[in-house]
């Protein structure tokens, strides 16, 4: 009698262990998951600015602003050019499969492809890679509070 007590307590402490284990491990696969889903982890929607490098100007005041419904306005100023030259575009976005990359229906001087990080969103070349060098710091966009 004794023993079968023994086995039913040691049967419960080790399902216990083995179905705690396996809830831990699959918590920890979907907070993994979700890490590199900006669009499920980050507070994405709202404006945000910087100042790009221009090639025949002072540079490029740009303010995007991403809204929840998947829409965005982006303004660009080209500094050092007359005062009326400002550029609009309204339009969609699309999200890539790993929730980590926006792209704009429509393209500007090569601007179509963001990458969305926390507060700030990262400038992309055509072929959707971050732009390296000197001056890759310069095409981040910090969110506007």
């Amino acid at each position: 009698m004794k023993i079968r007590i023994l086995i039913i307590i040691i049967s419960i402490v080790a399902c216990s262990i083995f179905s705690c284990g396996s809830n831990e491990k699959k918590n920890q696969l979907i907070i993994s998951e979700m890490s590199g889903n900006s669009k499920i982890s980050v507070d994405w929607a709202g404006s945000y600015s910087g100042i790009i490098p221009c090639a025949d100007c002072e540079g490029i005041f740009i303010v995007i602003t991403l809204n929840e419904n998947f829409t965005y306005e982006m303004t660009m100023d080209y500094l050092g050019k007359p005062a009326n030259f400002e550029i609009v575009f309204k339009g969609n976005f699309s999200w890539n499969d790993q929730g980590s990359i926006i792209t704009l229906d429509k393209e500007e001087e090569g601007m179509k492809m963001f990458k969305i990080g926390e507060n700030k969103i990262i400038m992309l070349d055509i072929h959707g890679n971050e732009i390296a060098g000197q001056l890759a710091n310069n095409y981040i966009l910090e969110k506007v509070s």
